[in-house]
């Protein structure tokens, strides 16, 4: 891989590592099972509910990210269109043609988390909080978060595997010590130990 490339593409591995490691473990905690939902809601329900708004928020925030331009106003962008510009055409012109079509699908996977940015994450529409905009804002979902992710996935992959012999890396995100298994687990044991006390103590 052509250092200029591998300088963008290394930076943005990094960005995309934490991101599964934080969209996994927004799964293992918010999307795993209704018994988890039950204990968080039994627990510290508004504590979780601010958790599970702020991680969803940063997800789709990250997205936006990852596919806007090359440049803003001038200054360079860490961006996938600047990874896929800085492949030269006419001596890769196989995986420039297959980056170009692959850096499409994600803009188009990502164009709802942009308008979510622009008129509330990022900014603060007035006629959307006013609820009066003749257009609204558009929803998001796990699937649609995973449908992004895996069209980034196949851009990474896509040079990854032309510049270095076929390799390919699944970006699973790192696995944390004290990730949200473990975080149910303590929560777990918290709520066994209270129901045990309040037994003890002759409480319903």
């Amino acid at each position: 891989m052509p250092p200029d490339l591998a300088d963008v593409y290394n930076a943005l591995d990094h960005v995309l590592v934490w991101l599964y490691a934080r969209w996994n473990m927004y799964r293992q905690v918010f999307g795993t099972s209704e018994n988890r939902i039950n204990l968080l809601n039994e627990l510290a329900p508004a504590f979780f509910k601010v958790c599970q708004d702020a991680i969803w928020a940063d997800i789709r925030m990250e997205l936006c990210r990852l596919a806007d331009p090359a440049e803003t106003c001038g200054k360079p962008n860490l961006t996938l269109q600047r990874l896929v510009k800085l492949i030269d055409p006419g001596k890769h012109p196989t995986v420039a043609a297959e980056a170009a079509a692959l850096l499409q699908e994600v803009e188009q996977r990502c164009v709802s988390f942009r308008e979510w940015r622009n008129r509330r994450g990022g900014h603060r529409d007035l006629d959307t909080a006013l609820e009066r905009h003749a257009r609204p804002l558009p929803g998001a979902s796990r699937e649609m978060i995973e449908d992004a992710l895996q069209c980034i996935r196949d851009l990474m992959n896509a040079l990854l595997g032309y510049f270095d012999n076929g390799a390919q890396k699944y970006f699973p995100g790192l696995d944390p010590l004290g990730n949200g298994d473990a975080l149910i687990a303590c929560l777990e044991h918290t709520r066994a130990h209270r129901e045990k006390l309040r037994a003890s103590w002759g409480m319903p």
